[in-house]
């Protein structure tokens, strides 16, 4: 391997180096994604709602505030704004949550990207590419699992935010 490495020159440390990032950005998100789906609690959620359907707007919020679920903070921060912009509140807190989820997945698309480049770059001069390649498809898997984690939770935001607000107006 180490053979292999030398022979394809200098191309090899910045692929080396994608490699690393790619790695260290893989396992800190699947440690976050593990870390939080051990939060998520969708029973309290759909207490909450549960509890604003019935008109318990303090109890929800009591329930939100003690909750650690990602979706609950959601629905709280709408629950808690009282000036009529409850939708804005929602938004604003999704996407700061979201914002927390999708940290680091810029770095694997950029990288997915870059890898084949400097591998057909490495052809180009007589160099090998194949590692570029592995490189990119071995991020790939991360990176879609990642944004699929991060689809599921902006669905239920979506879904208990809009809960929240058709509960609130039919009031």
């Amino acid at each position: 391997m180490i053979a292999l490495f030398i022979q394809g020159g200098p191309i090899m440390w910045p692929l080396l180096a994608l490699s690393v990032v790619a790695m260290m950005v893989t396992v800190e998100r699947l440690v976050f994604m593990v870390s939080e789906k051990r939060t998520r609690d969708p029973e309290s959620v759909a207490t909450m709602l549960t509890l604003v359907e019935k008109k318990s707007y303090h109890e929800a919020i009591e329930l939100g505030v003690s909750s650690r679920d990602v979706v609950a903070k959601v629905v709280l921060a709408g629950l808690q704004q009282s000036n009529g912009l409850m939708a804005s509140a929602i938004m604003m807190a999704a996407n700061r949550e979201l914002k927390r989820y999708s940290r680091g997945i810029t770095i694997l698309d950029t990288i997915i990207t870059l890898a084949p480049l400097l591998g057909l770059f490495g052809t180009v001069t007589g160099m090998i590419h194949a590692f570029g390649l592995v490189i990119a498809m071995v991020a790939l898997l991360p990176f879609n699992y990642l944004n699929g984690e991060i689809d599921d939770i902006r669905h239920d935001m979506e879904q208990a935010a809009t809960q929240l607000e058709v509960m609130t107006h039919s009031s």
